[in-house]
């Protein structure tokens, strides 16, 4: 069965500090003024006062590493490592099975890293299979983050060249992205702590995707039929 490494990486974190800054790209769900917005005024400054990724990263390291709002982060990071490889380790073997039997395919990886960031958005990565959990969010909400990250990968590592034979990019990213209402169904009742929201643009959507699930709740069946409605 598949497999969740859990860390905390400083430098991938400031990676993920910087990157809607640096790279404009692939900004679908969340604005720009939204990203901003969560940076403190005096780091927005100082980032936006260079033009260099390594530079601009330096600058988060040194204000992850050194800020005295972080001085004590580094232990409540390592404690809550540990409650999240607890807890999934307690629900994980049952979630992937369920996965897998929801889309028909077996898990593409034996292993997955997970990787806590203290920036409040979480990407994550289809070639090298990992995705971040929000440092700042309840453990019952990271276990869906995790869940809903690994449905992402599953779903566009198995289907993406199914779904690039009628659809554009945007189009699987959406679709992908409301396809999580399926971590709501009762294949995974008991396993995850809190429903997945998804987004509020996708609600419309995500209704109509769960009432054609449910017709048939086989997704050989229900995929055809979710591509016609994109």
């Amino acid at each position: 069965m598949s497999h969740i490494n859990f860390y905390y990486s400083v430098d991938k974190d400031a990676e993920n500090w910087i990157d809607r800054i640096f790279n404009q790209e692939n900004i679908t769900f969340i604005s720009q003024k939204d990203i901003i917005d969560k940076y403190p005024k005096n780091l927005l400054n100082r980032i936006q006062a260079v033009n260099n990724y390594e530079e601009a990263k330096q600058i988060v390291i040194d204000f992850l590493k050194n800020d005295a709002v972080n001085s004590n982060k580094a232990f409540v990071i390592e404690e809550e490592l540990k409650a999240l490889k607890a807890s999934w380790g307690a629900r994980g073997n049952h979630f992937f099975a369920a996965l897998e039997k929801i889309l028909e395919k077996p898990i593409y990886t034996e292993n997955f890293s997970g990787y806590i960031t203290t920036f409040f958005k979480c990407p994550y990565s289809e070639k090298e299979n990992w995705f971040m959990v929000n440092f700042w969010s309840s453990l019952p909400d990271q276990i869906t983050t995790i869940a809903h990250e690994i449905l992402h990968l599953q779903f566009l590592h198995q289907y993406r060249p199914i779904l690039e034979k009628s659809l554009d990019e945007e189009k699987i990213q959406v679709l992908k992205e409301a396809l999580t209402f399926l971590l709501n169904e009762k294949e995974f009742y008991g396993i995850l702590l809190k429903p997945d929201k998804g987004y509020e643009d996708h609600a419309i959507l995500r209704k109509k995707l769960k009432d054609l699930w449910r017709e048939s709740r086989e997704f050989h069946l229900f995929l055809p039929e979710a591509v016609k409605i994109m």
